[in-house]
């Protein structure tokens, strides 16, 4: 084998372990999605919600947790479309029958962040769960490495 195809499979299985190692495969960045959704809150990952989630989101803009979040039908329809297409699974991240919209209601939330108290959330540096920057150094990127987390006092 070539020295720079051996070089390049090695590449590939590094990116490939250590997005697993992140909780699955990261989507490319969409940068319609990343401007829009990213100008309020972090453009959370697609792969945080199921495609059905991601459906009920964006058909219900106008009431987006308590804001107007509406966008022309091209660009919401663009939008969805790079959800659904890298959405998750509903089995990784919700009990059978408890579908949600909240990232922080989802099983596989929970479960990553069980130790985390319920006092932590209400510091004033982090003020609630879905506020993954807070803690998450490179969250904007869509990386969640449990090795590069910073709680904030």
């Amino acid at each position: 084998m070539h020295a720079t195809t051996f070089a390049a499979l090695i590449a590939a299985l590094l990116v490939s372990v250590s997005a697993r190692a992140e909780g699955g495969s990261r989507a490319p960045l969409n940068p319609q999605f990343q401007q829009e959704c990213g100008s309020c809150h972090v453009a959370f990952p697609p792969r945080l919600l199921d495609a059905s989630a991601w459906h009920q989101l964006m058909t219900s803009l106008n009431k987006h947790f308590g804001n107007d979040a509406s966008l022309d039908a091209q660009t919401r329809s663009s939008i969805e479309s790079y959800l659904q297409h890298n959405a998750a699974t509903r089995e990784r991240l919700t009990p059978a029958g408890k579908p949600t919209q909240r990232i922080t209601e989802t099983a596989w939330f929970k479960r990553e962040h069980d130790e985390v108290g319920a006092a932590v959330w209400q510091r004033a540096s982090i003020k609630q769960a879905s506020n993954c920057a807070a803690c998450h150094s490179q969250a904007e990127q869509g990386r969640f490495n449990e090795h590069q987390i910073h709680i904030p006092r």
